[in-house]
């Protein structure tokens, strides 16, 4: 009897932190969210609207451009999209490969 009411209050938690909190969350359609925007923006990126494109950036946002140090922030990648908007031929576009949602949908 004691064994049993050890194992079980010790078992108790394990099973209450199994129990999903909430909604059950669809990873593959999250997933498939994910990738459908991150494609939308490349689109919007690929218009040259320096303003659509950038809206998405957070302030603190690093972007890698090869052959280039990490470009850090939003101001300094906006200033790498203005000057290559004046090459003929620029765009920045990228093509989003995968995408990995944690169990708990974040």
């Amino acid at each position: 009897m004691r064994i049993t009411l050890a194992f079980t209050l010790l078992c108790l938690p394990l099973s209450v932190a199994c129990v999903p909190a909430g909604e059950a969350i669809d990873l593959e359609a999250e997933a498939a969210e994910l990738m459908r925007i991150s494609s939308e923006w490349s689109d919007i990126a690929g218009t040259g609207d320096i303003e659509a494109t950038l809206i998405n950036w957070a302030e603190d946002a690093v972007m890698m451009v090869p052959g280039l140090p990490p470009l850090r922030g939003k101001a300094a990648i906006r200033e790498y999209v203005e000057a290559g908007a004046e090459i003929p031929g620029f765009s920045v576009r990228w093509e989003p490969l995968e995408v990995h949602v944690a169990q708990s949908g974040d």
